[in-house]
């Protein structure tokens, strides 16, 4: 094999769509080391509730990003891209493949494309918009988007609230269009992007027995545990899917089967908000999009990219 010039391996998802345990197979085979894109992974504590590779699996392959954020700090899109840059560099500087894995669309847009440099938004504005969207619904912001960056209108669903109000915001803070704001920091990387798609049906039975599983391993008495310590419920880090339905459990406010109920609901909702962003925002690689991780027909492909850049 010839000697590779800057490669990276994307692989996103939704959740439950199996792209971790694919990550891993495909870095042993390919001397990868993992760069985790999860917006959640990288709180401390938070071991089953966010699926974290397991000590065994970090043994076998290097995880960056994982595991290293106290519960009440920020994390942001702005320091993974800077953090997850570095790292790429690191690991190509020591002859590894980085491997960009995770379901946080965000992350992995700004570590391939950068971030623009955003005028500053009062924070009047961002409340503002925020009542305007739940008195008068997301029709009439969403048609105000239309009218003032319809470029931008067209890449996001109208009912993508959190896309809706930043752009708008920033629009009513600048009196400028959205995408007018562009970014010249795309990565020094021909990458190949890997997005697992599963049909929707599928992933429904996954994320309902994944959210089963996760409960059977111990997911209430993590939290118990965390709470028990003195941590703060209200902490950033208990912001992250299932764990407020458990506190609420824990706390007696719900029975643990509702809040069981509530975690698939709303993973399901965040899975399909996932593979909207997934099959919209991403330009310039190589991008394959399937259905189900298939190792023999990646490493194929695999071997190829790395052969020919």
């Amino acid at each position: 094999m010839k000697q590779r010039s800057n490669p990276l391996i994307v692989i996103s998802g939704t959740t439950a769509s199996g792209k971790s345990s694919l990550a891993l197979r495909l870095a042993v085979r390919f001397h990868g080391e993992i760069v985790s894109a999860d917006s959640r992974q990288c709180y401390k504590y938070l071991d089953i509730g966010t699926s974290k590779p397991s000590l065994d699996e970090r043994r076998e392959i290097p995880h960056h990003l994982i595991d290293f954020l106290d519960l009440d700090k920020v994390y942001s899109a702005g320091r993974f891209l800077h953090d997850a840059r570095r790292i790429m560099d690191e690991i190509t500087g020591r002859g590894n493949v980085p491997f960009l894995v995770g379901g946080t669309g965000f992350y992995i847009k700004s570590a391939l494309y950068g971030l623009p440099e955003l005028p500053p938004v009062s924070e009047s504005i961002v409340n503002n918009l925020k009542v305007e969207l739940k008195t008068k619904g997301n029709s009439l912001l969403y048609a105000e988007l239309l009218s003032r960056d319809p470029e931008y209108a067209k890449k996001i669903a109208p009912t993508d609230h959190f896309r809706l109000l930043h752009s708008l915001s920033v629009i009513r803070a600048s009196n400028k269009p959205f995408s007018s704001f562009k970014t010249e920091d795309k990565i020094n990387r021909q990458y190949l992007h890997i997005n697992l798609d599963p049909p929707r049906e599928i992933l429904k039975e996954s994320i309902a027995k994944r959210t089963r599983d996760m409960l059977r391993a111990g997911w209430v008495s993590e939290v118990k545990s965390l709470l028990d310590k003195g941590f703060d419920p209200l902490s950033i880090g208990f912001q992250t899917l299932g764990y407020k339905e458990i506190i609420d459990s824990l706390l007696g406010k719900i029975s643990l089967d509702e809040a069981e109920n509530r975690i698939v609901i709303l993973t399901n909702q965040f899975a399909k908000r996932q593979q909207t962003f997934f099959r919209n925002q991403f330009e310039n690689g190589i991008d394959l999009r399937l259905e189900k991780p298939d190792l023999d027909y990646l490493t194929t492909v695999l071997r190829g990219y790395l052969l020919m850049i």
